[in-house]
């Protein structure tokens, strides 16, 4: 196990415990037609790298049916963005009716995947703050009537973090799943 695995690994074990506010609520991007599975997944390893985030399958499934394929799976990505807090993408993405194709793209025959995806993000600012000082039911009640009332104290620099990376991650998935659309249309 490397450093990484291990940090995210005593964080998880906390998560429970972690305040929890939630940003991007079933951001979803929905599409149909022609893409590549493993190239797909790909990307979204590429972009896991490329901004810190480490992933976690939380669930999967696959079933054959007349029509297709269909496959499906829960990932959790978790960034930790300072030492108290985490940022924490929940992506539940479904593959629907997805059948073998070979199409030409670019010239060339290509293999590739036919059907329905389906992508629903959610994105969450989890803070380990609550944990170090509200202990006593008075003190939480206190921190809950300022920070709804008064002023939210520093959340706002990490909010824009988690709403930036939820928003990213769907524009980047979307452009790849439409980019095939256009390259067997030409």
């Amino acid at each position: 196990m490397t450093v990484d695995e291990l940090e995210y690994g005593h964080i998880r074990q906390h998560l429970e415990d972690m305040e929890k506010e939630i940003y991007v609520d079933k951001l979803t991007v929905s599409y149909s037609g022609y893409f590549s599975y493993r190239e797909f997944m790909d990307m979204v390893n590429r972009w896991c790298e490329e901004k810190g985030y480490y992933r976690e399958v939380q669930s999967s499934s696959e079933k054959v049916t007349e029509k297709g394929v269909n496959k499906g799976f829960s990932l959790q990505l978790q960034r930790k963005i300072s030492p108290v807090h985490l940022s924490v993408l929940n992506i539940d993405i479904s593959f629907e009716n997805m059948t073998d194709e070979t199409k030409e793209v670019d010239g060339r025959m290509k293999n590739l995947n036919k059907g329905d995806v389906e992508a629903v993000f959610y994105g969450y600012l989890m803070s380990s703050r609550k944990s170090r000082w509200e202990t006593k039911a008075y003190t939480y009640f206190f921190r809950t009537l300022i920070d709804k009332f008064i002023y939210k104290f520093d959340k706002p620099k990490y909010r824009g973090t988690v709403i930036q990376d939820g928003k990213d991650f769907a524009r980047k998935m979307r452009g790849f799943l439409e980019l095939y659309e256009k390259k067997i249309k030409d």
